[in-house]
């Protein structure tokens, strides 16, 4: 799509005759750059966007890690605990 935009505003600028031909270099010069910061412009912001879902992707495990982390803590406190019970109930028998 970019390299049609670019063809045809070359196009026009060829067939005006307003211009000199010194002008019409200079023009098209700038066409080209403009065309191709656009297309870097897009690109930058689909790395960009890629690496915000990337982050938030990496908070989001993250996040399931130390849930998970706190499930085994507190799961492990609790069969310690019940051991120790368990132990403490067969020693006083």
């Amino acid at each position: 799509m970019i390299r049609n935009i670019r063809a045809e505003l070359i196009k026009i600028l060829d067939e005006s005759d307003w211009m000199d031909d010194e002008t019409k270099v200079v023009a098209k010069e700038k066409v080209i750059n403009v065309i191709l910061c656009i297309n870097f412009v897009g690109t930058v912001n689909r790395h960009l966007e890629h690496a915000i879902v990337y982050f938030q992707c990496f908070i989001l495990s993250l996040a399931v890690r130390l849930t998970l982390s706190f499930l085994m803590f507190t799961c492990n406190r609790f069969c310690a605990n019940v051991y120790d019970m368990i132990l403490i109930s067969e020693f006083n028998k």
